[in-house]
């Protein structure tokens, strides 16, 4: 149930005093309760609170003039409440109620109203010598109906004359020129009430607007001229202009007069004409009457009447009667009507500068309603490159600002908007090639940063800006590091060409998570990444390209924090990478493989995965590979390999005690009742892995060693696989490049 009326008060403003787009500007809103029996009920929109509870007599119907807001409800009181301060004066209580519509007229002396029964009624606002009654308000025996007509839908009050009005009574429009008269004879009609001007009511033929396609066409509206007018237009065409000046001297109507002066001037009838419009008190058009007046020629007076009453394809087809086209474009260029100019400035020659302002307009005028592929081909048409290109811009067409850019010469300041443009999208050779064609070479710089395209910013500072670039370069990479963006550092190196430095961070990140126990998978992948980054290292010579910066810092900002993360690695074998690329990845790989034989219950080949890994106790965790040993030997009965395995772990330095003792325990609970024997002699790759950490060749398939069989190496890799355990595999399993 609506009890509240919010209140806005529009006014025109310029455009830089708008302020941001949806902001509310303060002191023009504002929301009031009709409930309030306060003076001034109103608050501003974020203090209003709604009353709840209680018999809420609901709001039916609103209406507003320039100096009143009149409010209906459904028990049948209006409450007037003056503006712009919005306070409340009265109240009225009407004979009637469920008022569905509420119209004030042009003075605010008189309400209509139309309620659920279709029932037009029409009531003084202004009541001489009333008495309000102990309540404060007006009752219905002080404020009597002063008109009342059945079968009304809708009505509207004239907006000069204000005893005027127009109703709707079934399909019948009916004009009244007080509601103390009868109205003029009843037009036929199924629109709707648009307004009521000047003895003229114009109305909207709504069910063909819906039925038709398309935008409303002009023909959908209808202007319907009232009684007095069309005897005002009878009596020029049979008695003339003397006659209807004689009988017109007293009359003060301001549409009657109007239409004597247009007619005059329809008829070149200058005198007659000025005598109204000084009747009329137009400056304008006594002012144009007197330009007319000058011009000898007929036919050219009849097109400037015709433009001067905005019947504007007459005034056309008079200038091309002429043979004036000029005078054609000149009119529709008057009127900002672009479309037509261009039509006409297309069929003749010459017209180049009136036709760029044309395309102009036009691409203004899709600008304003967010069309902006249109906008941009006509921006493009009239060479205003600023506008395409933010059209181009907000339309997400890039290879269209592409064009654009090849179209600009160097130095032109669009090249620095368009930089800023692609660096926004990411675009970082287009925004680097712009701003450096632009001049901007600080700014060229400052995109690369923004973008991390390092590679770039080193090629732009050409040795002049170096140390700034690696300082810039410093100081990202310590922030990624210490906020725990290691990958983020890592792609930074790699952009910036520092492939030593984001091997070592690649692989420094993969032993994390193998320690963590995270994802072997995804160390290994890691892994796999830091030895093509290391490959790439290498096939640059070798030189390592962790930066130095010459700066005002006492410690280059960038070492302290790289070598601060990479020490925790030291003695550990991460710089073994560059001895074997693939070391990490592939110790990765057995140790996973390991596991999932395992899983599988495939102990004898779990075992011999695990003696592979014995290599890589530099990369792996030692007490991991052997503990794993031990459970793989003993599951699979070779209980000498296993006892050698717990004699490995008994030697790991820094061993706690605790551990050693579970070890002793473990040792007393197996070979108390085993024999340290294995079933067989282990062979020789096997044991001189397992015991000198020498390395043989394994499949990475099934963690055998190859010995004599027929096997496959892997052209990124190197290592092995066994072609009898290939089957189908498309792909290497270590790095999963795709076999030939």
């Amino acid at each position: 149930m609506t009890a509240a009326v919010y209140v806005w008060k529009f006014q025109h403003l310029p455009l830089e005093s708008n302020g941001p787009l949806g902001q509310r500007i303060g002191g023009k809103e504002s929301i009031f309760g009709v409930n309030d029996d306060c003076e001034s009920p109103a608050y501003a929109v974020e203090q209003f609170q709604q009353k709840l509870g209680g018999n809420v007599d609901s709001i039916s119907s609103v209406t507003a003039s320039e100096e009143f807001i009149f409010v209906a409800r459904e028990s049948g009181f209006v409450h007037r409440y003056s503006l712009p301060n919005i306070i409340f004066e009265h109240k009225y209580g009407l004979d009637i109620q469920s008022v569905r519509k509420l119209v004030v007229n042009c003075n605010s002396t008189k309400l209509g109203t139309v309620d659920s029964n279709n029932i037009l009624r029409i009531y003084n606002t202004f009541i001489k010598d009333h008495k309000a009654t102990s309540k404060g308000w007006v009752s219905a025996a002080k404020n009597p109906c002063l008109f009342e007509r059945k079968d009304v839908w809708d009505m509207k009050w004239d907006e000069q004359k204000p005893e005027m009005f127009v109703a709707m009574e079934k399909l019948r429009i009916l004009l009244f020129q007080d509601c103390m008269e009868d109205p003029d004879d009843p037009i036929l009609s199924n629109g709707y009430l648009m307004r009521c001007n000047n003895l003229e009511v114009t109305v909207a033929m709504v069910d063909e607007m819906t039925a038709s396609k398309g935008a409303p066409k002009k023909n959908m509206v209808h202007r319907i001229e009232s009684i007095a007018l069309q005897s005002m237009r009878e009596s020029i065409l049979t008695s003339g202009f003397d006659q209807t000046l004689t009988t017109m001297k007293k009359s003060t109507d301001t549409r009657l007069w109007r239409l004597i002066a247009e007619t005059a001037l329809e008829s070149l009838e200058f005198k007659v004409a000025q005598m109204a419009f000084a009747k009329l008190e137009d400056y304008r058009g006594i002012s144009f009457i007197k330009q007319i007046s000058s011009l000898g020629d007929k036919m050219r007076q009849r097109a400037e009447v015709s433009s001067f009453l905005e019947r504007y394809s007459d005034t056309e087809a008079l200038y091309q009667e002429m043979d004036r086209t000029d005078l054609a474009i000149q009119l529709y260029t008057n009127i900002n009507y672009p479309f037509r100019v261009v039509q006409l400035a297309q069929k003749d020659p010459g017209n180049d500068k009136i036709l760029q302002k044309a395309w102009h307009q036009i691409g203004l005028f899709y600008f304003e309603r967010f069309d902006w592929t249109r906008a941009a081909k006509f921006f493009l048409q009239s060479r205003s490159m600023q506008e395409a290109a933010e059209c181009l811009y907000r339309a997400n067409d890039f290879k269209a600002l592409e064009k654009l850019e090849k179209q600009l010469d160097n130095g032109s300041p669009m090249l620095s908007k368009l930089g800023k443009m692609f660096q926004s999208i990411g675009m970082h050779k287009k925004a680097i090639l712009c701003l450096s064609r632009a001049g901007e070479n600080k700014a060229a710089l400052d995109a690369c940063f923004a973008l991390n395209e390092w590679n770039e910013a080193l090629r732009l500072s050409k040795g002049k800006n170096s140390d700034e670039v690696e300082c810039a370069l410093a100081k990202k990479v310590n922030q990624s590091i210490e906020s725990g963006q290691i990958l983020q550092a890592v792609a930074i190196f790699r952009k910036a060409g520092k492939t030593a430095a984001s091997t070592k961070l690649l692989s420094q990140i993969a032993q994390d998570i193998g320690h963590r126990r995270s994802s072997l998978v995804l160390s290994k992948k890691i892994l796999i990444l830091a030895a093509l980054e290391a490959e790439q290292f290498s096939k640059n010579g070798f030189k390592i390209a962790i930066p130095k910066v010459k700066s005002r810092l006492s410690v280059d900002p960038m070492r302290r924090s790289f070598e601060s993360f990479l020490s925790k690695s030291e003695g550990t074998g991460t710089f073994r990478m560059f001895d074997n690329v693939w070391n990490g990845a592939a110790a990765y790989h057995y140790y996973s493989l390991a596991h999932r034989q395992l899983y599988q219950g495939n102990f004898d080949a779990a075992m011999k995965t695990v003696i592979r890994c014995c290599e890589y106790e530099d990369i792996l965790d030692k007490g991991k590979i052997y503990s794993m040993l031990v459970f793989v030997s003993y599951r699979n009965g070779w209980f000498g390999v296993c006892s050698r395995a717990l004699v490995k772990l008994e030697t790991i330095p820094n061993i706690s005690r605790e551990e050693l003792n579970s070890l002793h325990d473990v040792s007393y609970a197996i070979f108390s009742r085993q024999v340290p024997v294995d079933p067989e002699r282990l062979k020789d790759p096997y044991a001189s892995c397992f015991e000198k950490g020498k390395s043989y060749d394994a499949c990475t398939v099934s963690g055998r060693a190859i010995m004599g069989e027929y096997a496959f190496q892997c052209e990124r890799c190197g290592y092995h696989m066994i072609i009898s355990e290939k089957n189908d595999r498309q792909s290497c399993p270590l790095c999963y490049v795709k076999l030939k």
